[in-house]
């Protein structure tokens, strides 16, 4: 790459990038599969001859499959959407669930997962039943373009060492719904806001009484990273719940912004976080006002501060209705996963 001209990424060893007088270079690599990226047909033409040069490569045209997904290109709209369709019916059969009857949400928000015994006789039984694999299977959709499962697939991840039944049928349950919605896309290009996030928590509804952390980070409309994830301390309201996912997030966010001013024209404006806690945000804006109840929290949770202060990131306040992240906090009713799932840009194709 240094000899074709090509600059790596300080933020992303698997990107490389040249912009030179107009011309518009980026290629991004994982494993031995990469996609090259330019702004003319003639300088395509004179990279491939580069690459092809010094390796033997396999030149596929443009591109409409990337590591299992597939790539679809509306340029009279001008949007890109990415769909796992063909992945979903791979593990829908491997599994024996391609005529199993469908549902519409990922994980049924009555049923109690942490809520149950194990004798000898059940744990011989499950030890022959493929759980891992079947969760494994559903956590590469989960990172990949579904979104709308990352809280249900993150909950059972929890019970791999030693399931009960009732983890494989909320498991089949998943495989249900990605049936019913297998068509569902990611898209890119509905809006023009740019890079955006959102935090949010759920404080102690779980078992195990630790809060739920989760963030999306949105570019043009369609989700980039996500995460739902359990809290490693117990906190003890939820504006120390929401202030500690927002710092979580906020290291999230500075990755991305980085990446993302590499990639394109440096800006002096700082990107937007949102959270649906006033208090939590309070707390980040005036930490000396809040000393007496937040002097508890490890100093690794105020990081926040130090990048509202250097204008990195702004923590905004939105509408609980309006925050994307709650679907990565909670089991949530039907309605909302739709309308979750469409903030975060899943579309059905």
């Amino acid at each position: 790459m240094d000899d074709i001209g090509l600059t790596r990424s300080e933020y992303d060893p698997g990107v490389f990038y040249c912009f030179d007088d107009g011309a518009v270079i980026i290629i991004v690599i994982h494993v031995d599969d990469c996609t090259l990226v330019v702004n003319s047909t003639r300088l395509m033409v004179a990279l491939k001859g580069q690459l092809r040069a010094r390796y033997e490569i396999v030149d596929l045209g443009e591109i409409k499959w990337l590591l299992g997904f597939e790539i679809c290109r509306d340029r009279a709209a001008r949007t890109i959407s990415l769909s796992q369709a063909a992945y979903i019916d791979t593990i829908l059969a491997r599994f024996n669930m391609s005529d199993a009857l469908t549902i519409t949400v990922p994980l049924d928000p009555h049923s109690n997962l942490f809520d149950y015994t194990l004798n000898d006789e059940i744990r011989e039984e499950m030890h022959h039943i493929p759980y891992a694999q079947l969760v494994g299977s559903l956590m590469y959709a989960a990172v990949g373009t579904r979104p709308d499962i990352a809280f249900a697939v993150s909950t059972l991840a929890r019970f791999m060492a030693d399931p009960a039944p009732l983890h494989w049928e909320a498991a089949k349950r998943i495989l249900r719904y990605l049936k019913g919605t297998r068509d569902a896309v990611l898209s890119f290009g509905s809006s023009t806001d740019g890079l955006l996030g959102y935090s949010d928590a759920d404080f102690t509804q779980q078992a195990h009484r630790h809060s739920i952390s989760g963030y999306a980070f949105l570019f043009n409309g369609g989700a980039i990273s996500w995460r739902s994830s359990k809290q490693p301390i117990l906190a003890l309201s939820t504006p120390e719940a929401e202030y500690i996912a927002a710092s979580d997030a906020s290291r999230e966010a500075v990755w991305l912004r980085n990446l993302y001013l590499e990639l394109t024209a440096p800006s002096l404006s700082p990107m937007v976080l949102y959270c649906d806690n006033k208090s939590a945000i309070d707390i980040a804006h005036n930490g000396d006002v809040f000393h007496a109840r937040t002097k508890h929290i490890d100093i690794r949770y105020h990081h926040i501060r130090e990048l509202i202060t250097r204008k990195i990131i702004t923590l905004l306040h939105c509408p609980t209705n309006d925050m994307a992240a709650d679907l990565f906090t909670k089991p949530l009713p039907r309605p909302k996963v739709k309308a979750l799932s469409f903030m975060l840009g899943l579309r059905q194709a």
